[in-house]
């Protein structure tokens, strides 16, 4: 995830024994802090990930990284409430 590898990851998230939630959404925030929007775009698209973990962080962090890109994504996720 870090390095953008969209491939490795897709391969990684159709093994049932991989947690893309695992550490705090630990994959989705360096994807997102590395800027890797697809990488991102693949694991928001997994149900076993919650974008809202810990009160909406992954959105806080990418804002305070000017990450927009990652933010619009963030927002249109359902289970992310843009309110907070």
């Amino acid at each position: 995830a870090l390095n953008g590898h969209v491939e490795i990851v897709s391969l990684l998230l159709r093994d049932k024994r991989a947690d893309p939630a695992a550490q705090n959404n630990f994959a989705l925030n360096w994807a997102a802090t590395k800027r890797r929007i697809e990488v991102v775009r693949l694991l928001l698209r997994d149900p076993r990930l919650d974008p809202s973990a810990e009160n909406n962080d992954e959105v806080y962090r990418a804002a305070i990284n000017d990450n927009v890109e990652t933010v619009k994504l963030l927002l249109q996720h359902p289970k992310v409430d843009g309110t907070r």
